[in-house]
């Protein structure tokens, strides 16, 4: 989620005993800064993400001198720094839509999967996670977060096998007063309906979930680029 998260959010998910992760796609110099905030507001483990397709090449250097605990990857295949990571003592979960995605993954070597269905926001594939969650935890035999869709309660649970399964909570977490978004934006996610979101840039076979807006409606059923800006 980028520079919506905030170390006081990343703080609150620690110490209640979750992953929290602190964005990796935003510059070596933002991750020491962040690091330091977070020092100075728990003593609990967390870790980074790292969006592969839009990473500065230079943070996991940083990442491993600041010492985080685990990392996630996404937004493309698994990468090659993956062991590099892992003979750091460092676990990587990777974020996968698909079950070619997740059996991948696991060729790859990765320690765990984070599955996202396509309800969740932000980018993601048009698998269902109703569809998806069975299908790659009955073939493949990985720890697996279940990521998408959850907001209130997780029903997907007794998909995952107990004792290596979890649910992940992103844009849910945009409706809290610790995350650096406007109050009209929070409003706009505790208020919408749910048929107020849509998928788009099909098309370009990286869809994008969004809240439905005049902006954004038009854009639903694209078949070509969106325009960049005024000409």
């Amino acid at each position: 989620m980028g520079g919506v998260v905030s170390p006081a959010m990343v703080s609150a998910v620690a110490e209640a005993g979750g992953i929290g992760l602190m964005p990796g796609s935003m510059g070596s110099a933002y991750a020491r800064d962040f690091f330091r905030t977070m020092s100075e507001t728990t003593n609990r483990p967390f870790g980074a993400n790292i969006p592969v397709g839009f990473s500065e090449p230079g943070v996991v250097d940083t990442l491993l001198e600041l010492g985080v605990r685990y990392v996630t990857t996404s937004t493309g295949p698994v990468p090659a720094f993956t062991t590099r990571l892992q003979t750091a003592g460092v676990p990587v979960l990777h974020v996968v839509t698909s079950l070619d995605d997740a059996k991948r993954a696991a060729d790859a070597g990765v320690d765990g999967l984070i599955v996202e269905g396509a309800e969740g926001a932000g980018l993601r594939g048009d698998v269902a996670m109703m569809v998806l969650l069975p299908l790659v935890t009955s073939q493949v035999d990985l720890p697996v977060i279940a990521a998408g869709g959850h907001f209130r309660r997780c029903h997907h649970g007794r998909r995952l096998r107990p004792g290596r399964g979890g649910r992940a909570d992103g844009h849910a977490h945009g409706r809290l007063g610790r995350v650096a978004v406007h109050e009209n934006f929070k409003q706009a996610v505790v208020s919408a309906a749910e048929t107020d979101t849509l998928l788009i840039d099909r098309h370009q076979r990286r869809p994008v979930r969004v809240l439905r807006t005049e902006s954004t409606a038009p854009y639903e059923f694209a078949t070509r680029a969106r325009p960049s800006g005024p000409s």
